[in-house]
């Protein structure tokens, strides 16, 4: 299978960012402070940009780190330049669909939280690569979407509200709104691109003029395998009758 420089770019160049904003953010950023997605609150719009390169905590960044370079290589190893469009308009309506939506508790009622990591980021490119197979009906995807789906078999209960699974003790919540968000945002974005969702062929380029070399390679290797069909005064091939042929 032929590698291409964007499958490792950009997962490499994604990660690395992760890890240089989170040393930033805990060494430089006031902790009390949201820079990641409030919802219903005009501060919290700076979130919708910001809110991927933000953890909470190391294994929140290794966990996110680790799965976005998964999804991210599959996305540009075997999807054409629709992978640019996929991140652009996931991230930014992932963020969207958080910032709409409060988050609510059975016991609390609302609160006011604050939306951080790059999970709504894999999410959408998750999504987009199990549905994207078989929306396109291409066989290469599909097998995509089933290694996908293999990879991440748990995902499905991450767009759930953590209240589903019972009590929630503090600092444990996640952010479910993303997940869903990125789940519904890189379905509708795998429907829509089904017929631009082409897998990058591997066939070498060949320049006119190599072309026409191998044209003439073959052509001379004709001429070595069928004197019978050319004359002397004239090298084109001679019109053989129906005897010859019979």
């Amino acid at each position: 299978m032929k590698k291409h420089f964007e499958s490792f770019f950009w997962p490499a160049f994604s990660v690395s960012m992760m890890f240089i904003v989170y040393l930033f953010q805990i060494l430089l950023m006031n902790p009390n402070d949201c820079y990641g997605i409030i919802p219903w609150n005009t501060k919290g719009l700076r979130g919708i940009l910001f809110a991927p390169f933000l953890h909470g905590s190391w294994q929140h960044l290794v966990n996110n780190a680790f799965n976005l370079a998964i999804v991210m290589f599959l996305l540009f190893q075997f999807y054409n330049k629709t992978s640019y469009w996929v991140i652009a308009i996931g991230w930014l309506f992932t963020g969207i669909f958080v910032w709409l939506i409060p988050s609510y508790d059975s016991q609390y009622g609302f609160y006011i939280s604050c939306h951080i990591g790059a999970s709504g980021l894999v999410y959408v490119i998750a999504s987009f690569l199990f549905f994207g197979g078989f929306f396109s009906k291409n066989i290469k995807l599909i097998a995509i979407s089933l290694l996908v789906a293999f990879l991440n078999q748990g995902m499905i209960f991450g767009i759930l509200p953590q209240e589903f699974f019972g009590p929630i003790e503090n600092g444990s919540r996640i952010s479910w709104q993303s997940h869903l968000g990125g789940f519904i945002i890189g379905t509708i974005l795998a429907f829509i691109f089904r017929n631009k969702a082409i897998v990058v062929e591997n066939k070498p380029k060949i320049s006119p003029e190599q072309s026409a070399i191998r044209e003439q390679e073959i052509w001379e290797q004709y001429k070595e395998q069928f004197p019978e069909d050319f004359t002397e005064e004239n090298t084109e091939p001679k019109k053989k009758s129906w005897d010859d042929v019979l």
